[in-house]
């Protein structure tokens, strides 16, 4: 066994990696990873050995990434983002939180899923109809997405009532007139907590310029518009990714200037720029992080 099928094995030990996900990464078949481990490929090996390579490198990169991580932390976003969760589970309402993008909305709702598991959370995206949306949130609630339409609402009316849960709906401007109505119905019905997260023209949907949502907008109990974080909080987001060494007072203010005050940019910046110091041996400063600030987009 050569060095590069050795690598293989460990990283499937390791990782969990399968020969099925090798074999779909390098655009093969599983057959022929078969092969290739047990030193049997009768076909190009330097160009299958190419394709493994280019495959374990880039895993070894993904994995670099993952290994400068931060943990949550708690801003301004996503006290209130929980805020209004918080409302909407506690009283059974129909909340709005929007916000610009990049500055934290979706962790921010992820992490309240985390502490709070009886929130369901549906991300929503450009190909979410109603009858999509109806589909996810049939599914999560443990249903087997199955039945009319009017059968599924009929159902997740049924599951939701009196069970005090919340549904949280991130990127919720892509939902159609249709599938906010059913949202509106599900409500009615049910009384469970509603959250619909997104970029500002959400709220300006639900206002609905021809009244199409005028329903929906009466019953709103609670709206918050997230603003980006203060040059103050990224202090705290810098302290995260280097807990002891550096000067986190000093480096916050040039990371937040350089991402334009964008948590999710920031958040990159940091990564891309240790990753760059440990293999340099460098230490972070001002210079550096205006050097690689120009590989993105601000």
């Amino acid at each position: 066994m050569n060095q590069l099928q050795d690598r293989v094995k460990e990283a499937m030990a390791a990782t969990g990696l399968s020969q099925n996900a090798l074999a779909k990464k390098i655009g093969m078949s599983s057959a022929v990873v078969s092969q290739w481990m047990a030193s049997k490929y009768p076909g190009n090996i330097k160009s299958l050995e190419a394709r493994v390579q280019a495959v374990m490198d880039a895993e070894a990169d993904k994995a670099s990434v993952r290994r400068f991580q931060a943990p949550f932390v708690s801003t301004s976003v996503s006290v209130g983002v929980y805020d209004m969760a918080n409302l909407a589970q506690r009283d059974g309402e129909i909340c709005v939180a929007t916000g610009d993008a990049g500055i934290g909305k979706t962790r921010a709702v992820k992490e309240y899923v985390v502490d709070n598991p009886t929130a369901i959370l549906i991300e929503v995206d450009p190909s979410t109809n109603a009858q999509v949306l109806l589909v996810k949130l049939h599914s999560a609630l443990g249903l087997n997405s199955s039945g009319t339409m009017a059968q599924q609402v009929s159902d997740i009316v049924e599951k939701l009532t009196g069970s005090d849960r919340l549904v949280i709906l991130d990127e919720a401007e892509y939902l159609s007139v249709k599938a906010l109505e059913f949202i509106r119905r599900i409500h009615d019905h049910s009384y469970v907590g509603i959250l619909l997260v997104g970029m500002p023209r959400l709220i300006e949907n639900i206002r609905g310029r021809k009244r199409d949502f005028a329903q929906l907008y009466s019953r709103v109990g609670g709206y918050t518009k997230l603003e980006g974080i203060p040059v103050e909080e990224a202090a705290s987001i810098v302290e995260a990714y280097y807990p002891d060494g550096v000067d986190v007072a000093r480096l916050a203010s040039v990371f937040y200037k350089a991402a334009r005050g964008n948590v999710r940019t920031m958040a990159k910046l940091i990564v891309r720029v240790m990753r760059i110091c440990e293999k340099r041996k460098l230490e972070p400063d001002a210079d550096l992080i205006a050097e690689v600030s120009k590989m993105l987009i601000v």
